[in-house]
């Protein structure tokens, strides 16, 4: 392996170039580039290091240099650290792991001492500080160096548990119009609510709504910006007279004597009147109500979001809400509305429905339901790689089809799982040929990387049906030139429905949990078979297809 491609030179380096500050807050628009700037490191108060404790990611990308970084930092509560990068350079994959330890250097500055890389130890130490505002990542220095690379960020997503999480939700919950409950100091898992409120917050202030948070998005927390057509409910002015000002004397023959108002008596204020508070919940976004608290029961019917319910009970657990919807009670998920005063309801358990027979490893077909539209389509991004087969396996014991789109660059030593992937019956998409944002690419480039994709694709027995073929830009990222480019070569664009978020490694039940209770009839799932360590979305692609297969639902692909 050469030097330029060895996973603890990457990382040493990868470190050592970010000394960008990450989209500095508090600095004005008309100030020079953060990267130009000293670093300067925010006031605060004395440092409470538990306050650090988390799992921090931040991604780069330099188009000049053809570098992509993940970095996941790891502070744990005993000081020890741990660092993860998952790196593309010069169109190579490369996965590091560091470890070292970690100290509160001063005030809202995190110092961490890697002194090992990938099992080997560093001759230096590498020494990094994170700098912090409000719990989120706004600059990190390697070695006390800055350097002039741009396109760092720090991001907050599903999965992550950390104290910026507690900062986000204070901030969505200030925002009148979000309707979003502040959990309190335990709330620092970025949940399925908390990415809800996210993509309704960005949506409100014109912000791509990806349900990650990032500076530009933290900045907006900060100073939002009132959507139109939105105003607060204010109730009715009460008249009140003034100080010393008798109240009418009553009419001779009234035929009703309008009320008098009694003197004030300022030494005996009325005694304030207990605020009732109804246990209710509000739907963040249209909510299956089902007939029991579990994915596993009867649909009875589609609540819209930001409908207003009360509440009659809750399961032991505390995940699910007893509901009354157009005179029909049943069950909604908790993950997917907002509760209020729901504390002290009365506890219910029902008892799980018998679940059908899990299917054979022979991948018999499951009856296609009645009605004929409960077709999910799953799509996997950046294979092929090592956990392809092991994708391809869940599959075929479900007999469920995907759609992989896969990265050019990898498609000749993944040759075996891609004629595989043909044989069983799945779908191929074009993902292009080293994962370049196609926002901005110059035409020449454009055509490169979805054209030496094909001919990979071809070579190994893809594309035999006519087209229009499938394309997904990475990142989702498009411009104004991308769709008339693609339909020239022959593709149309292909995004999603539902983000799994898996890359982030959020755990198992979460991603398995996001696809459950969102599925709906033509969903387009996004998941990833590539690109780092897939674990968790091969085990949550196991509870996804036992579970909706149970359900009726079918696993197809709409890609030729």
């Amino acid at each position: 392996m050469s030097k330029a491609t060895n996973p603890l030179v990457l990382l040493a380096a990868g470190l050592a170039i970010a000394g960008l500050i990450l989209g500095v807050l508090s600095q004005p628009a008309s100030a020079a580039p953060a990267h130009r700037q000293p670093v300067q490191r925010p006031a605060a108060a004395e440092p409470n290091p538990f306050a650090y404790v988390g799992s921090y990611r931040i991604e780069q990308t330099d188009q000049v240099e053809r570098i992509q970084n993940q970095f996941t930092i790891i502070l744990n509560s005993d000081y020890s650290a741990a660092v993860t990068m998952l790196t593309v350079f010069n169109d190579t994959l490369a996965i590091s792991d560091g470890k070292g330890t970690w100290k509160v250097a001063a005030p809202d500055t995190v110092e961490v001492t890697l002194t090992e890389v990938n099992d080997q130890a560093l001759d230096k130490p590498l020494v990094i500080e994170l700098l912090f505002k409000d719990g989120f990542i706004v600059g990190i220095v390697a070695d006390g160096q800055a350097q002039d690379v741009t396109g760092y960020r720090f991001t907050l997503g599903s999965g992550d548990r950390h104290p910026a999480v507690r900062s986000l939700h204070e901030k969505l919950a200030a925002i009148p119009w979000l309707n979003f409950q502040d959990p309190g100091p335990s709330g620092d898992v970025y949940g399925e609510a908390t990415r809800r409120a996210v993509v309704q917050f960005q949506e409100s202030q014109s912000l791509l709504a990806t349900g990650i948070v990032d500076a530009e998005t933290w900045a907006a927390l900060d100073n939002p910006k009132t959507p139109d057509g939105w105003a607060p409910v204010t109730p009715p002015p009460t008249y009140a007279a003034p100080p010393g000002v008798e109240t009418p004397a009553p009419a001779l023959v009234p035929t009703r004597p309008p009320p008098t108002r009694p003197p004030p008596t300022p030494t005996q204020p009325p005694a304030p009147q207990p605020t009732a508070c109804a246990p209710m919940v509000v739907m963040n976004d249209n909510v299956r109500l089902r007939s029991g608290p579990g994915t596993n029961f009867t649909e009875l019917a589609m609540i819209p979001g930001g409908a207003q319910l009360s509440v009659t009970a809750r399961n032991s657990a505390g995940t699910w809400y007893q509901v009354v919807y157009n005179g029909q009670q049943g069950w909604v998920f908790g993950e997917l509305v907002t509760a209020r005063c729901v504390e002290n309801l009365p506890v219910v358990d029902v008892a799980t429905p018998t679940p059908l027979p899990a299917p054979s490893s022979g991948g018999a077909q499951q009856p296609p339901p009645a009605s004929g539209e409960q077709v999910v389509y799953l799509t996997f991004d950046d294979g092929p790689s090592a956990w392809t087969p092991q994708i391809l396996d869940v599959l075929g014991r479900y007999n469920a089809k995907a759609t992989f789109y896969q990265i050019g660059q990898q498609v000749g030593a993944g040759a075996d799982a891609v004629r595989r992937q043909i044989g069983e019956g799945h779908s191929l998409g074009n993902h292009t040929w080293n994962h370049p944002s196609l926002d901005g690419l110059p035409r020449d480039q454009f055509f490169y990387q979805i054209q030496s994709t094909e001919n990979a694709q071809r070579e190994q027995g893809g594309y035999q049906k006519p087209g229009p073929h499938c394309l997904r830009p990475p990142y989702g990222a498009t411009d104004g030139d991308t769709k008339p480019w693609a339909e020239e070569l022959g593709y149309r664009i292909v995004l999603w429905t539902i983000d799994t978020n898996d890359w982030r490694m959020p755990g198992a039940d979460q991603i398995a949990n996001h696809v459950i209770t969102h599925v709906y009839p033509g969903a387009t799932v996004l998941m990833h078979d590539g690109g780092g360590n897939r674990s968790q979305t091969l085990a949550a692609l196991e509870v996804v297809l036992q579970t909706l297969s149970q359900q009726g639902w079918r696993f197809e692909t709409d890609c030729p």
